[in-house]
């Protein structure tokens, strides 16, 4: 039975919002049609830092979709903190387009 009093629940705000930086140009989808992050995960200065890396898939091109992509590594790594765009390298290694994100 609904409750009519209550206030309706709406689903909270997704957190994990990519916002372009003026000037990152939209890498090309012909080349890699993944996105990668790599983040810190433990560690320090002193003994070195542990490192995680994760991949999305970009499913078409446009700066929306890879906006959309950099969302999911972002929901993955779990961060809030750098969601700033700075620029794309491509990564011959793995063949994605590796994001570095500022805050």
């Amino acid at each position: 039975m609904n409750n009519h009093n209550r206030p309706a629940w709406h689903e909270p705000d997704y957190p994990y919002n990519a916002i372009w930086c003026n000037g990152v140009k939209v890498p090309s989808i012909k080349k890699a049609n993944r996105v990668s992050y790599v983040f810190i995960v433990g560690g320090n200065f002193q003994t070195g830092f542990v490192y995680k890396k994760v991949t999305a898939p970009v499913l078409a091109g446009g700066k929306a979709n890879f906006k959309k992509a950099v969302e999911r590594c972002l929901e993955q790594a779990d961060e809030c903190d750098h969601v700033f765009i700075e620029r794309f390298h491509y990564n011959e290694t793995d063949k994605t387009w590796q994001v570095f994100l500022g805050s």
